[in-house]
Formats: structure tokens, C-alpha cells, sequence
């Protein structure tokens, strides 16, 4: 099933786990925008390509706001 993932939940778990293996990454995606790039790779690597990039990007977004806040 080759079928897009939308499904923000599954998206949500790829992105902790990205986020929690690509911690220099993460950083670096902090203070450079071109790093959250890098990020929605790897996200897209472990959903096979299926995750909706527009949705990865929002909630990859939104978790470096949370990170650069906290």
C-alpha cells in the first residue's frame, strides 16, 4: 500500500524518534532553517516516503518552537 500517510499521529511518533537519533541535527535545525530539511529526510525515510512532507515540516516546526522555548 503505496497510499499517503495523513495521519498526524504515525507522523508524530516518526518525528520523536528522528528527533531523539538526530540530536546534533536537531540543533543545528534550531538555528539553521536548511537543517529542518535534513530532518524531514529522515522522517521520510522512515515512513517509506509515504508521510505527508507539508504535515512532517508543520510538526517538525512546531517541536523546535516547544524545544526553543522550554
Amino acid at each position: 500500500d503505496s497510499s499517503q500517510i495523513n495521519d498526524e499521529n504515525f507522523i508524530a511518533n516518526a518525528v520523536d524518534v528522528v528527533f531523539s537519533s538526530e540530536v546534533s541535527a536537531v540543533e543545528d535545525a534550531k538555528v539553521n532553517s536548511s537543517a529542518i530539511n535534513f530532518l524531514v529526510g529522515k522522517v521520510m525515510k522512515i515512513t517509506k516516503g509515504r508521510a505527508d512532507p507539508k504535515i512532517v515540516t508543520q510538526l517538525i516546526n512546531a517541536k523546535l518552537t516547544q524545544l526553543g522555548n522550554s
